[in-house]
């Protein structure tokens, strides 16, 4: 299914995108004891009636945790300040843009791509459907909306005014696509890279806390299309959140080393179902 993308749209740099001078936290993210299992699904490229008797392909869990080998450092962690009021009128992180292309949906987000952006509160994202196909993008959590792509290489533009994790999946049958916008009144905030490492620069002197937050691949309920019997939606348990302190003088750099395991992770508790539950060929 490769297909040749249009050129790529980049949202217009914002014009409050500064450094800001301070203190820094560095630090890497890295996980302990046993290896999560998880299971992929099988599915063809939609759920719905057009597609839905097509060939079942393998999808992976969008929530899969992504652990580096021997190392244990863990890709896309996030890290952010988590103090109460915490505010600040400028803003240090590349523009957001979301894609769809061979039925994923991405972050690009300066250098970066992968499931997870930030943004400033009232901030605009722009999507972009690279790929001959009809998709719906729906957010859920703190915002709440739905965009049709209907035209490959055509962008929109959607502003995001609640602060808080906004969903990003698909509303046109393809349920493995996921990703995480993080709606900010600050700029302190990052990811792991693919060594475990982030950096959050221009921290203002004092005692923070800060947060952890990883998702969680444990599927709490599937959504079964009632005519081709495949899985249409996702729910998954809530992510892992995961408090720290540290506290800084002037400009120094804070260096910590953070640990997630599978004890870290609400435990998935399958909702109940009736006597209809065409779960076995979604599975």
């Amino acid at each position: 299914m490769e297909i040749n993308s249009p050129k790529r749209v980049v949202a217009q740099k914002p014009m409050h995108q500064v450094e800001i001078p301070g203190a820094v936290l560095r630090g890497r993210v890295v996980w302990k004891g046993p290896l999560p299992a998880v299971e992929g699904f099988l599915g063809p490229i939609s759920s719905l009636s057009e597609h839905g008797g097509g060939v079942r392909l393998p999808w992976a869990n969008p929530n899969a945790p992504r652990i580096q080998g021997k190392t244990k450092c863990i890709e896309n962690a996030v890290v952010f300040l988590a103090d109460e009021g915490a505010s600040h009128p400028s803003w240090t992180h590349p523009p957001v843009a979301m894609v769809t292309d061979k039925f994923r949906l991405q972050v690009e987000q300066g250098e970066y791509t992968g499931p997870i952006g930030f943004l400033p509160r009232a901030g605009a994202i722009q999507l972009e459907n690279r790929q001959d196909f009809f998709f719906l993008i729906r957010g859920r959590g703190e915002n709440y909306f739905s965009l049709p792509l209907l035209i490959q290489g055509k962008p929109l533009r959607k502003t995001l005014e609640k602060p808080g994790i906004t969903v990003l999946t698909s509303g046109s049958g393809q349920f493995w696509m996921r990703s995480y916008l993080f709606v900010t009144e600050h700029p302190w905030i990052a990811r792991t890279n693919a060594a475990g490492e982030f950096e959050i620069p221009g921290l203002p002197a004092g005692k923070h806390h800060f947060k952890l937050w990883l998702p969680n691949w444990q599927v709490l309920d599937r959504e079964i299309d009632a005519e081709t019997w495949e899985i249409n939606r996702l729910e998954f348990a809530p992510a892992m959140e995961k408090s720290f302190f540290s506290n800084f003088t002037g400009s120094k750099a804070e260096e910590v080393r953070l640990e997630a395991s599978l004890d870290d992770f609400p435990k998935a508790t399958p909702k109940p179902r009736g006597n209809f539950s065409p779960l076995s060929k979604g599975q």
